[in-house]
Parts: structure tokens; sequence; C-alpha cells
């Protein structure tokens, strides 16, 4: 596949950052040269969103950055990986201007696959960009299975969210787990589903799917240390949190 970037628009911030850059590139890779328009909000309510090759809708709130309210992230990313050895920290330092922890393999067995560069853009509602940052995502494979690890150190909004799962070394680390289902446009919600999503077990979102409705169970591990903001997470993985605390621990160790 030709390599491209593609764009997509996110209003809010309740969609955690790493399972945004894992979208676009979904969309990027399955929608080359194609304009796809897909909206993610509560309760089925559609918002307007300018299309730019692939566009992710978000409901929520805005949040601050220097007395300016964000509205919305612009993030750009390869339709290919940027990646395909693990890169030196010189390499990552000059792409994202940061140093990221950098392993070729956890202890568990997990090795690098490879990886993508995210261009991020903070903008306020007027449309004004007033940050920019670069994240960068690592998939690790074993067997059939990934697990991605999204690491930046310049987003204004990025804060730790979910519980407190752990704390080692005076690092906290905050565990979140989210039900998404994404369904058509003219799907008709079932009074379970309603059910659901009224309790906040799930979050309905309008989008594509390939058999009209798509269960994503999301489950990650996110922690700041050293300046840096990480993200360790799954899309329909089998790893615990017990895995995924050890996997996190070494990760803060590679940094140090």
């Amino acid at each position: 596949m030709r390599k491209n970037d593609y764009i997509k628009t996110i209003r809010a911030m309740h969609m955690p950052d790493d399972m945004r850059a894992r979208i676009a590139q979904r969309m990027a890779q399955e929608n080359e040269h194609k304009e796809v328009s897909i909206s993610m909000f509560k309760h089925k309510k559609r918002m307007a969103a300018a299309v730019i090759a692939a566009t992710v809708v978000v409901g929520g709130s805005a949040f601050a950055f220097g007395g300016t309210a964000i509205s919305q992230i612009i993030a750009t990313c390869s339709a290919s990986a940027d990646y395909t050895s693990l890169p030196s920290a010189q390499q990552c330092q000059r792409d994202a201007g940061f140093t990221p922890a950098l392993l070729q393999s956890f202890d568990n067995g997990f090795a690098f696959k490879d990886g993508v560069i995210v261009h991020n853009q903070e903008q306020n509602e007027d449309g004004q960009t007033v940050n920019k940052y670069a994240s960068l995502e690592f998939d690790y494979q074993k067997g059939g299975e990934t697990v991605s690890l999204m690491q930046d150190s310049g987003a204004a909004h990025e804060k730790e969210t979910g519980r407190c799962a752990a704390q080692k070394d005076g690092v906290s680390y905050y565990e979140t787990t989210k039900t998404e289902k994404y369904v058509s446009d003219s799907y008709q919600m079932t009074e379970q589903d309603r059910k659901e999503e009224a309790s906040g077990q799930v979050e309905f979102n309008v989008g594509q799917s390939d058999n009209g409705v798509e269960t994503v169970q999301y489950h990650g591990i996110n922690w700041t240390a050293g300046g840096v903001h990480y993200n360790l997470y799954q899309m329909n993985g089998s790893l615990t949190t017990a895995q995924m605390l050890e996997m996190a621990q070494q990760i803060t160790a590679a940094a140090d």
C-alpha cells in the first residue's frame, strides 16, 4: 500500500489518545484515496464534521491550554509503518522531539513489530492551532496477539485517566477499560442497548462495521514518568491487569 497521510478530527477528549491513533491508522489502511466520515458520540446524535480524507467526531467537553479552550485535535498518521525495526533514541528525537522508552521485547515474549509517528495539532474553537506535538506508537506482537504502546511528551491536555491500579517508585499506574459498539447510522437500539448505555457499560458510536455491529473492548494502563506520558493498551486482547502492569513497569525502567 502506498504511504499516505490521513487526518482525523476529534472533538473533545473522552476518547483515549491511543484509540484515536489506532482508528486513524485503520481508516487510512482501509480507505486509501476515499473520503470517509465516522461520527463517534453518545446517544447516537450526529454532529457536523468536515471530511478531510478520514474524519472522526467525538462528543464531549473542551479543555484549556494556556488560557485557551481546546475544542479539537487533528491527528495525522501514515497508512503504513514508519518503523519496521526498533528506532534509535536519536531517530525518535529527530522524528518526535523526545526520547521514548525503547524496548525490543518484554519478559513475557511480546516483541517489537512496527511503529508509526502521529502528528497532532490542538486547535481552539476558531480552528486556530495552539499546540503541536508528535506521538510515537509501537506495536508488540506475540503469536497472533498485539499490544500497543503510545508515548508523547507535548500534549497540553494529557493526564492520567481511570482507576489507580498500582504505585511503584513514585509512579502511579492507572487502568482504563472501555466498551465501544460501532453501528450503522440506521441501527435501531434495543432496550438492552439503552440499558447498557444508561449504565455506562457500553458507548454506542456511528461508524463502519462489517457485520452491522462491531464491539471493541479497550483495556489500557496509562501513566506519566520523566515528563513522558505512556499508554499501553490492547483492543480485544487477553492480557490481564497484572500482566499489563508488569509490562508498564518494564517500560518505566527502560526509560530511566
